[in-house]
């Protein structure tokens, strides 16, 4: 009853603002105070009460200032927040719902990712402030500055460069000339997408391989033009194994978003030909491992729906 009264008193008299003059009123705001406002919103959301101190600190402005902000965010925004004098806290009401913070789970949970990664005062004000988190970080592979910038270079004015490239089916590393045409990230590193004279087809080159570039004038192989494996779409479908019991499928179907398909469910997966192999890849769909049992449960959560597309698509042995 408290809550709802303390509603009630602050808001209960206001008339609600259109969603134009909110929209209008937003865009009128300056980026700190933009900066401010989603600061306010996501310690609302995501830990339920914010103080003014909090945002004076945390902003380096004073109460007064502070206070004209928050009059004008209730102004447009009544029903969202209530004042709590016992705590001296502001607190989000049933109805709140962010003006200016995403409200995503999925945005906030990658942001806090990123933050943990690379602490940073700027996601500090997306998040609303810090919550205790770590994260494993990914190897920061070394991509040399010039070869990047060779590499941009190369894409935007459809010219051809001669790199040094390591791979791992040759002891020594060697000279290739190749058409870059774009970028991909794979979930552990970054590759470019070209096309290869010596092998006359587009391959995948990982930049943290390529250890030096220069430019060439040589002409455009014609097989250049079209890379079919890039510009084609193919939708992978991924579902529980079957082998989990009904309530292990729903956490699965949870945590990879899974939509309802008759009795069952489906993760489709929209990606470039090119970068079926490492989806498999990276979700251990590269080899069927599903006879593999722990605790009388399978150890491969998910499966592919085709079995056929691993036959098409899986990264040959090494």
């Amino acid at each position: 009853m408290d809550y709802m009264r303390s509603n009630i008193v602050q808001f209960g008299q206001r008339r609600k603002p259109t969603a134009q003059q909110r929209q209008s009123w937003i865009a009128s705001l300056n980026h700190g105070q933009r900066q401010r406002l989603r600061f306010l919103e996501s310690r609302l959301l995501w830990e339920g009460a914010v103080n003014r101190r909090d945002i004076c600190d945390e902003f380096g402005v004073t109460p007064n200032h502070l206070t004209r902000e928050m009059r004008a965010y209730k102004d447009h925004f009544p029903e969202n927040i209530w004042y709590d004098e016992t705590s001296r806290s502001y607190r989000p009401t049933q109805d709140f719902q962010p003006g200016l913070a995403s409200g995503d789970p999925g945005e906030y949970l990658a942001l806090l990712r990123a933050h943990a990664q690379h602490p940073a005062d700027a996601l500090r004000t997306e998040l609303g402030g810090d919550v205790p988190c770590d994260a494993l970080r990914p190897p920061e592979g070394a991509i040399d500055k010039a070869v990047l910038r060779g590499i941009l270079q190369a894409i935007h004015r459809k010219e051809g460069c001669v790199i040094r490239y390591q791979s791992f089916s040759r002891a020594k590393s060697e000279c290739r000339t190749v058409w870059p045409h774009a970028l991909a990230w794979t979930g552990d590193r970054w590759h470019v997408r070209a096309f290869d004279e010596n092998r006359r087809m587009h391959i995948d080159l990982a930049l943290t391989r390529i250890s030096s570039l220069d430019a060439t004038d040589a002409p455009r192989p014609s097989g250049a033009t079209s890379d079919s494996d890039w510009e084609e779409m193919e939708t992978i479908e991924v579902i529980p194994n079957p082998g989990l019991s009904a309530g292990q499928q729903r956490v699965i179907a949870k945590e990879y978003s899974m939509s309802r398909r008759g009795n069952g469910w489906v993760w489709e997966v929209t990606l470039r030909r090119c970068l079926i192999p490492y989806f498999l890849f990276r979700f251990r769909l590269d080899e069927d491992r599903s006879d593999k049992i722990r605790d009388g449960f399978p150890l491969q959560r998910i499966v592919l729906l085709d079995p056929n597309v691993r036959t098409r698509h899986a990264f040959g042995k090494d």
